[in-house]
């Protein structure tokens, strides 16, 4: 089971009632804080990397075992 990376600055985004986002906040409950009575929603920014994603691809190497011969012509 993964981990959550710790949070970075700008980690947290407010999205207000007319679909302005903006991810300038640190913590949830600084967005919280900010939407307080203004209304709006609070999330993780959506574009940042999850710490999921780092092992979503793993390259083949070119020199494995079953690798193809080049063919030879005669």
């Amino acid at each position: 089971m993964a981990t959550p990376a710790a949070a970075s600055s700008n980690e947290f985004c407010r999205t207000d009632s007319s679909g302005m986002r903006s991810c300038g906040f640190s913590t949830m409950e600084q967005c919280q804080a900010m939407s307080s009575g203004r209304g709006g929603s609070c999330t993780r920014d959506p574009f940042l990397p999850t710490a999921s994603d780092a092992l979503a691809y793993q390259p083949k190497h070119s020199g494995s075992k079953g690798a193809r011969k080049p063919v030879q012509n005669r």
